[in-house]
């Protein structure tokens, strides 16, 4: 079993960005998660939709394996990451410094 998976997206036959991610397993919710450890997209391909598009495609994923949502955490300096989250609809639910702990649940809408 792998211990973590990876998505590229690419432009123009290069890859321009990666979500690596894993699952979890709450025995407390009886259901996995998804635990996005890295979020990249180039600098120059920022704001071009490579990031929506990684985070489209981890939701789906998790709604296919019936996750109950996909965390990650960000660093609270990185204001125009939190601000691309905050779009997606992502919440930080906790913040210990300058750490921010998001939680996503796109799915539970529809």
């Amino acid at each position: 079993i792998p211990f973590s998976y990876v998505l590229f997206a690419g432009f123009s036959a290069h890859e321009v960005g990666f979500a690596l991610y894993g699952f979890r397993y709450s025995s407390f919710a009886g259901q996995p998660s998804i635990w996005l450890d890295d979020l990249y997209v180039d600098d120059e391909m920022r704001s071009q939709g490579a990031g929506a598009a990684l985070m489209a495609q981890l939701a789906q994923i998790a709604k296919e394996n019936d996750c109950s949502h996909l965390a990650w955490n960000a660093d609270a300096r990185n204001t125009r990451g939190l601000r691309f989250y905050e779009r997606l609809g992502a919440e930080i639910t906790e913040q210990h410094g300058n750490r921010c702990f998001l939680r996503w649940v796109p799915w539970a809408d529809g």
